[in-house]
């Protein structure tokens, strides 16, 4: 069985038919369900990359539901569990697995008498729990099915099988979200329609003055949602607004503040009428992003089936009829696809990057000269070697994540990997900060070097989009060059074909490397500098050394 995709469900009480229920709705997993009354042992030996965890105050220990009263017992088990987790989160940074708990929930025993010795269990695991794992929230998501229709009690007691079906389905949907929000295909832009989207009404009939956003009962789910939205924004997301309205009177209206969504959290207004899909076009070519990487969302019915049938590789969501429903619609279906919890100071300036993107983009129309575009932006270049990059490692592992465009060899690491690099004598990590007249693109290059004999292998060499098209990626190499520079080490640089990287098939030839081989969808390439002589960039980049 392939340890990647097996997905082991330890639990102290029967939840079949679990696994049905999940290979039913997504197969992507293979499912093994442990044996109940041997949860930790199964978890904590296991080599498979994904485990689910329901340990239940129903059942955590023989006969507990008799000796809850006994304080001394409730201790032992407390300490019992607290060693248990401890010893599962030293492994699963050690084996680097994805780890799932449901928190502990005393719903079932709120009234009994015993409830203060399971509040102590609950809280001090439950804490745990929520600081060193992904968690289900089991209190609300008995809430959401309801007590009555989330247990059984006549099958707890008869197969020590308490949930029901009912609740099983809604715990498999929570299992599925969690285990499967890091291979969605992570979106950057979200782009909304205005009217009936981010209010109620028509901003060009009814008026500022007579349009809901807020103090309403409808009011208050359209800022609700416009809050939602912000929180996202603040985790990196690009907003763009694209809307049949009047360009003046919508602009009029975001600079006021009013709302939560506003001239500054925006960064591309489409107000005009014409059809979305070019407009939601032209956002693409000014963010030189994919249209893959973004999402609609829109009240009419016929403007999401014109963007549908026009831009089929857009995910598209229709505000539901119902307005209560919007809030939570937002949040369990739209978020997820802007999923990124591990801010990096990238993430939380981007929408400055793509606002100073669009600053030169303009500037670059009066150029008809490239290179001399490139010299007046002013660019500077600054690199981190090694531990100067031991602050950076959440950002180093994110680009190795996200950039498939202008990256050789498309390798993802997770932060765990970088630091083991760090450590590592033998390998070298190189970053770069890029930054012009018009402001700061951030950590935006990286090479990973691999010393082997008298070999240095280039591992991984990318660069953000963002700063694609500056000349940037030899002037950066050709600084590392120089850092390694010696006659007996060849440098070996590998490129390996995806769907995304064509532009950089022929990097290394520019470079003067040497082609070694060539297969359907890779090529290795060698530069000797005994043998030839290596050529440095013209581009006038000013370069500085990080500390």
């Amino acid at each position: 069985m392939n340890n990647e995709k097996k997905l082991l469900i330890c639990s102290n009480v029967t939840l079949n038919p679990i696994d049905i229920i999940i290979n039913e709705k997504e197969k992507i997993f293979d499912i093994e369900i442990g044996d109940f009354d041997n949860i930790w042992i199964q978890a904590i030996n296991t080599n498979a990359k994904n485990i689910f965890i329901h340990c239940d105050i129903l059942n955590v220990g023989q006969e507990i539901r008799s000796k809850f009263n006994d304080n001394q017992y409730c201790k032992k088990i407390d300490k019992f569990l607290v060693e248990q987790l401890f010893k599962l989160k030293k492994q699963a940074i050690a084996k680097n697995q994805n780890i799932l708990f449901s928190t502990m929930s005393e719903a079932i025993f709120s009234n009994g008498n015993f409830y203060k010795n399971i509040n102590l269990i609950t809280q001090n695991f439950n804490r745990f729990v929520l600081k060193n794992f992904q968690t289900i929230n089991l209190d609300f998501l008995i809430s959401s099915v309801g007590l009555k229709n989330s247990f059984r009690p006549s099958n707890f007691y008869r197969y020590s099988a308490p949930y029901t079906i009912n609740f099983l389905e809604n715990l498999s949907d929570c299992i599925i979200k969690s285990f499967t929000k890091d291979h969605l295909i992570k979106k950057k832009v979200l782009i909304l329609d205005c009217d009936n989207t981010i209010w109620r009404g028509i901003l060009g009939e009814d008026g500022e003055e007579n349009i809901e956003y807020k103090d309403t009962s409808i009011g208050n789910c359209f800022f609700e949602v416009q809050q939602s939205v912000v929180n996202l924004v603040k985790k990196g997301v690009l907003l763009c607004l694209c809307t049949k309205n009047n360009h003046k009177d919508l602009e009029k209206l975001l600079k006021k503040n009013l709302m939560p969504i506003n001239l500054k959290n925006t960064t591309i207004i489409k107000a005009n009428w014409n059809d979305k899909s070019e407009n939601i076009k032209e956002i693409a070519k000014e963010l030189n992003l994919g249209i893959d990487s973004f999402i609609f969302v829109d009240d009419s019915n016929y403007e999401i089936s014109e963007v549908r049938s026009k831009l089929p590789m857009l995910k598209v969501f229709k505000v539901p009829d119902n307005t209560y429903d919007y809030p939570g619609f937002f949040r369990n279906n739209i978020t997820n696809f802007f999923n990124n919890d591990n801010l990096t100071k990238e993430d939380k300036n981007r929408v400055n990057y793509y606002k100073n993107e669009i600053k030169r983009t303009k500037h670059s129309s009066k150029f008809k000269d490239k290179n001399k575009f490139i010299d007046s932006l002013e660019l500077k270049l600054k690199i981190f070697s090694d531990n100067q990059n031991k602050n950076y490692i959440k950002r180093i592992s994110q680009m190795t994540q996200k950039t498939n465009q202008f990256n050789l060899t498309t390798k993802r690491y997770k932060e765990q990997d970088i630091k083991k690099f760090l450590k590592n004598k033998n390998i070298k990590i190189f970053t770069g900060d890029v930054s012009d007249k018009f402001g700061d693109h951030g950590k935006t290059i990286l090479v990973i070097l691999k010393k082997e004999n008298d070999f240095y292998f280039i591992d991984t060499f990318l660069m953000s989009c963002r700063v694609i098209g500056r000349q940037l990626e030899k002037v950066f190499f050709d600084s590392i060059f120089k850092k390694i520079k010696s006659k007996k080490h060849k440098i070996i640089g590998t490129y390996i074909q995806t769907q995304k990287n064509e532009q950089v098939k022929g990097l290394y030839k520019k470079f003067g490397f040497h082609m070694v081989q060539e297969k359907k969808n890779l090529a290795e390439f060698i530069f000797d500098p005994s043998k030839h002589v290596y050529k440095c960039s013209e581009r006038k980049i000013k370069v500085i050394n990080g500390k």
